[in-house]
């Protein structure tokens, strides 16, 4: 989980409480999209290669983040009255924490159950997310697909970020390798920007750099611009 703020107030203690159940958040997302695609093969009555590997052990939570962040991040701006913090002596049999978490277990399960009725294609998409990880092109093409939807669902969030970060992309100048460029980092390419800095506390020119290292390709950071 990427700590940063969605909205305007956001709530950073609420933040943290969610933080501190991310791992097992982001499991159970997993628990359901293999649920609803295994249920799909039923179905149809197929067996396809992704429902025969979907069952790892293990998988890298990043290819989730984004969309456990906003989910979380819809949670805090819906229920942003509800999980102000109590007044002494008033609904003491319940921590503040506590009380969040019951909150937030009522709230996912339902709202990714929602969202995978209102995109049936949900499903597989995060299941290909977790099972072919980047570099492997078809997670790397399930991940820019689950950025679309989670940013169609939630659009407060979206127009929040547009209006904080720029609609139509980070304009700059900087160096990839050795050459000076002008370019454009598109929307669907700056969150993971954004996400890298964040995680390792570093400029955009050293994030940049940096995911040209570990195999992502410099064409599908950034747009070159002329002058």
């Amino acid at each position: 989980m990427i700590l940063g703020e969605y909205f305007d107030e956001d709530n950073d203690w609420i933040i943290d409480i969610q933080y501190g159940v991310y791992s097992k958040v982001v499991v159970n997302i997993l628990w359901y999209a293999r649920n609803a695609y295994s249920h799909a093969e039923r179905v149809i009555g197929v067996n396809t290669d992704l429902g025969k590997n979907m069952n790892t052990s293990s998988f890298d939570h990043r290819s989730l983040q984004y969309f456990h962040d906003m989910i979380a991040s819809h949670f805090r701006y819906k229920h942003a009255n509800e999980i102000e913090p109590c007044i002494p002596g008033l609904l003491d049999d319940l921590t503040d924490e506590e009380r969040v978490l019951i909150l937030w277990n009522e709230f996912y399960p339902d709202e990714i159950k929602r969202l995978f009725l209102r995109y049936p294609e949900l499903p597989k998409l995060i299941v290909t997310a977790a099972v072919y990880n980047n570099p492997d092109r078809r997670g790397i093409e399930a991940e820019e697909w689950i950025y679309h939807i989670i940013n169609d669902a939630y659009p407060e969030t979206r127009e929040w970020r547009n209006k904080k970060l720029g609609k139509s992309g980070l304009k700059l100048k900087l160096k990839i390798g050795s050459e000076p460029v002008n370019i454009k980092i598109e929307d669907n390419m700056r969150t993971i920007l954004e996400d890298c800095m964040r995680e390792k506390n570093i400029s955009l020119e050293e994030a940049m750099n940096y995911l040209i290292s570990v195999g992502w390709k410099e064409h599908r950071l950034v747009s070159k611009k002329d002058d």
